[in-house]
């Protein structure tokens, strides 16, 4: 996974929780509560 240096903003933060959510919900069976919390724990970090 490359990444180009830049500025986290949070409009791009958003778009890679969202990406990271679709990939996990694809990996693993998350419940709509434990996306929800995976959200908040990668927003929190």
């Amino acid at each position: 996974m490359k990444t180009s240096p830049r500025k986290d903003t949070a409009s791009e933060r958003m778009k890679e929780v969202v990406s990271i959510l679709m990939e996990s919900a694809v990996y693993f069976d998350l419940s709509l509560r434990e996306r929800f919390e995976l959200v908040r724990f990668i927003l929190n970090s």
